[in-house]
């Protein structure tokens, strides 16, 4: 693809990481150059061909964005569930919340990786909230939508990328309504 059209293509996704592959490392090198001028997102390059899918595989396994974004939501989370549980039960009771996300429940295009993390999240705290109860300890999930913060600066910094979330919204505008039920929506006694 010439370069002007990938970065017209480029340009609809501006904080995205790209990762280049091809059989070429100086051909990469040089889409690389022309890219890095990118106000926001990586570019970085992986040399593998992409007709043998066993480069491929191996090529997309080393980028490892997928496994990053589970272990750094859901795995720490489970690390983090599992400690706390045996301070809190040696002390009587305490409570855990956990940070899920919107795009657990809902389809948004892109959000593969962080979908699964926090679905996963959400399915820890409701197993977690449904075990430990008994042992009075609290075990709670917030998952809100897109949200003004530090990490979400490269979609909400850009007019054309909140544009597009706002639309998502019923009231137009960032932000969700949190329903704080005790997990009376969601869980079944024992």
């Amino acid at each position: 693809m010439p370069l002007v059209s990938c970065s017209q293509r480029l340009a609809k996704y501006p904080g995205a990481a790209l990762v280049l592959v091809g059989r070429d490392q100086a051909k990469l090198d040089s889409l690389q150059a022309g890219l890095t001028s990118r106000p926001q997102g990586g570019v970085s390059t992986l040399v593998a061909d992409v007709t043998d899918s066993k480069q491929v595989e191996a090529a997309i396994s080393s980028a490892g964005l997928g496994p990053q974004v589970l272990r750094l939501n859901l795995t720490s989370c489970f690390n983090i569930l599992r400690a706390s549980v045996k301070n809190m039960m040696a002390n009587g009771g305490g409570s855990v919340v956990f940070c899920s996300s919107a795009v657990a429940r809902h389809g948004i295009p892109n959000h593969e990786a962080i979908a699964a993390a926090k679905a996963g999240i959400l399915g820890l705290a409701l197993s977690a909230a449904a075990t430990y109860a008994p042992k009075k300890i609290r075990v709670n999930c917030v998952a809100p939508g897109l949200t003004r913060t530090p990490l979400a600066a490269r979609i909400t910094g850009n007019p054309a990328s909140l544009k597009a979330s706002e639309a998502m919204h019923a009231l137009k505008r960032v932000g969700q309504c949190l329903g704080v039920d005790g997990g009376l929506g969601s869980l079944k006694p024992q």
